[in-house]
């Protein structure tokens, strides 16, 4: 069998004169997209992780709770109103820079959107 309907195809258009769609821009990381939640930690470097949804982008790529988030885009984060700051500002990719919940060292990781 095959599709019911009409055909409501431009049989007009040659095969060859439509160019392909492009695709849509990268939409921005959002705070949900993320599955992340922190607080500022007065004394200490950055904003601690308090919350990491499960298969979130945090969680895929490795954060965790604990973890204290030091800098994301370069944007200092020490509270998390600087946390929200930088995602109103949603960007297609994020490059985190953390110190692992019990380590000293800051890593920074890329964090990509879907698609």
């Amino acid at each position: 069998g095959g599709r019911g309907g009409g055909n409501l195809t431009s049989s007009w258009l040659s095969p060859h004169s439509a160019a392909p769609p492009l695709p849509p821009p990268p939409a921005g990381i959002s705070k949900s997209d993320l599955g992340m939640a922190v607080r500022g930690n007065p004394g200490r470097r950055g904003a601690e992780v308090t919350h990491v949804a499960r298969h979130g982008l945090a969680d895929t790529h490795g954060l965790c709770r604990g973890d204290r988030i030091l800098y994301i885009n370069g944007l200092k984060v020490d509270t998390e109103y600087d946390f929200d700051a930088v995602l109103n500002a949603p960007a297609p990719e994020m490059k985190v820079t953390h110190i692992p919940a019990g380590g000293e060292h800051p890593t920074t990781i890329d964090i990509r959107g879907a698609g």
